[in-house]
């Protein structure tokens, strides 16, 4: 996946193969994608809603070290990831990774909390932990805090990079709107 269109493809939320970008009229959770750094461009825009966000993955990681450190640890460990369907021939329809690793000094972060919870649809993968479960939903209610978002108001032309490593993405409802979207114009 180089790169896809973010239409409303009509497949539903409920699909355990769908994919965020083929989801319309949906809000999509926080998340990182499988690059290092991801683009968006906005060729037009949706109906109603749908206002891109990012949250700061590090003041995110930092502040549960700070508070709940038993949950960061935990989202250290090696948890699995539903492949979607889309796993080699003959291999496991998941994958082990954990959502914090440090090398080098720094933090680099992989946290997709809807693959982690649809890998248990495997016999096969490894039980999350509830002590993981509660760590995935906390990072999505700090993602969700305004202390560590923002929002964008993305109009035609307007192009996003995200560093994919240190931030998390998603999309709101449409059906949401936050007070005081950002726009970014350069």
């Amino acid at each position: 996946h180089v790169m896809g269109d973010v239409t409303d493809q009509n497949r539903r939320p409920d699909d355990p193969e769908a994919r965020g970008n083929e989801l319309g009229q949906v809000a999509l959770e926080y998340h990182t994608d499988g690059a290092d750094i991801i683009g968006l461009m906005c060729l037009r825009t949706a109906k109603s809603g749908g206002l891109s966000s990012v949250a700061n993955a590090v003041a995110i990681h930092n502040e549960l070290v700070r508070t709940r450190p038993d949950l960061a640890a935990a989202l250290y460990e090696e948890l699995p990831y539903d492949f979607r369907g889309e796993q080699g021939p003959g291999s496991k329809p998941y994958y082990m990774f954990p959502c914090f690793t440090e090398h080098d000094g720094r933090l680099f972060v992989r946290y997709i909390a809807s693959y982690i919870k649809a890998s248990q649809r495997h016999a096969a993968a490894p039980r999350v932990s509830k002590l993981a479960m509660e760590a995935l939903d906390t990072v999505q209610a700090m993602a969700n805090d305004p202390d560590f978002n923002v929002y964008m108001d993305l109009q035609p032309g307007d192009i996003q990079f995200i560093d994919n490593y240190h931030v998390l993405h998603g999309r709101l409802s449409p059906l949401v709107r936050p007070r005081h979207p950002t726009r970014f114009r350069a």
